[in-house]
């Protein structure tokens, strides 16, 4: 028997039709789709936010979100949003729980000092579902959790879905699958075409890229950064959250600690020879359209048309990453560096992206990939694995 209706949610625009949605206690409701589709929007229409979709009603304990006072809905929902940064609003780790009147759980002690931008995008994502879980609610809405989540910190949130499904109900919206087996329910709000598979290219066999390896200091912690030498492939960077896999980027990058890096002989900046993704791909965007952000077509074959006249900032997560990765990778380089690329895309962008790396891979580039996600690792002609902190 459906246990007490938490939410409920009527007419919301689903790309696949009108959508009403029940969300009961007892329930792990896992939404699917492809970018744009919605998932986003009807999670924040679940936590009171505004979004580029509305549902005709909302309601969370027969109220509706928008209009409670803030310390009434902060006792009803928990909240970690696709970009974790969002939710986070503290000086240091600490201070996110005080501001909330919270104690800072075990599972984040060692970072209490931390300031909150020194956190790696998957250390940050750690923080924001645990304030969201911490406050003991009744609704937890978590959207893309798993993105840039170590194989121990994804273990840990499997037990914090567990324990929000024992004590109330659970909304999330998931890419990654890791979510599939504990969902006691699975909502489409739009259909996912299929995707092919293409062979792989071999990696070449000259040493293009080399770095000594290196020790650096981020505020209170030191790193040991390895020793790379690469030549035309596709190459992983792998570690735990915190291990300074975007920081060797960085590095490699010729933007920091750079000492001895060599790209073909030079330095990676040397007639801008390296292409550099980070996580956050809207902080990439400042032109109105996705065509201007663009320059001409979309030559990488990521971005659908219909985006072309949209502005960047009114993207879904997963198709700003797409307009991120053509201007990225776009134009031909010998060098590309990638933070996460797989990063917020569904089944299709994520099989343009591995198309696009065979296509740069097969021209003689370098492509390096910081990625926690099992199907770049398994593609990966060699993997670099950093230690934790």
């Amino acid at each position: 028997m459906p246990g007490t209706v938490l939410a409920r949610i009527e007419g919301f625009p689903a790309r696949s039709g009108p959508l009403n949605l029940e969300v009961h206690r007892g329930e792990v409701i896992l939404l699917e789709g492809p970018n744009g589709c919605g998932k986003t929007s009807l999670l924040r229409a679940l936590a009171g936010l505004s979004a580029p979709l509305a549902p005709k009603t909302v309601t969370v304990a027969g109220q509706d979100p928008r209009t409670l006072p803030a310390n009434l809905l902060a006792a009803m929902v928990g909240v970690a949003l696709q970009d974790p940064r969002e939710s986070l609003v503290g000086l240091t780790v600490s201070g996110e729980f005080r501001l909330r009147g919270l104690e800072v759980p075990t599972e984040v002690t060692a970072w209490a000092d931390r300031d909150v931008a020194t956190l790696s995008s998957g250390e940050a994502r750690r923080v924001s579902l645990t304030v969201a879980e911490a406050g003991g609610t009744p609704l937890l809405l978590l959207d893309e959790p798993t993105e840039g989540l170590d194989a121990g910190a994804r273990t840990r949130l499997l037990a914090l879905v567990e324990a929000a499904r024992q004590r109330g109900a659970v909304v999330a919206a998931d890419h990654d699958g890791l979510l599939n087996d504990v969902a006691t329910r699975r909502v489409r709000l739009g259909e996912t075409p299929a995707t092919g598979r293409e062979d792989f290219p071999r990696a070449g066999t000259d040493i293009l890229l080399r770095a000594p390896a290196h020790a650096v200091r981020l505020g209170s912690r030191a790193l040991s950064l390895p020793e790379v030498t690469l030549p035309a492939g596709l190459h992983a960077l792998a570690g735990p959250n915190g291990s300074g896999k975007s920081t060797l980027l960085l590095r490699l990058a010729g933007l920091r600690h750079s000492e001895g890096v060599l790209l073909a002989g030079a330095h990676p900046e040397a007639g801008h020879e390296s292409r550099l993704l980070l996580p956050h791909a809207g902080d990439l965007f400042t032109r109105a359209k996705v065509s201007d952000e663009l320059g001409g077509p979309d030559l990488a074959g990521l971005v659908p048309t219909e985006l072309f006249d949209r502005h960047p900032l009114a993207l879904s997560a997963g198709e700003a990453e797409r307009v991120a990765l053509a201007k990225t990778m776009g134009r031909p380089a010998r060098l590309y560096l990638l933070d996460e690329p797989e990063a917020h895309l569904d089944a299709v962008g994520r099989s343009v992206l591995v198309s696009l790396i065979a296509r740069r891979v097969s021209e003689g580039a370098v492509v390096v990939v910081a990625t926690h996600d099992a199907a770049l690792l398994q593609l990966a002609h060699s993997v670099v694995r950093l230690e934790g902190p």
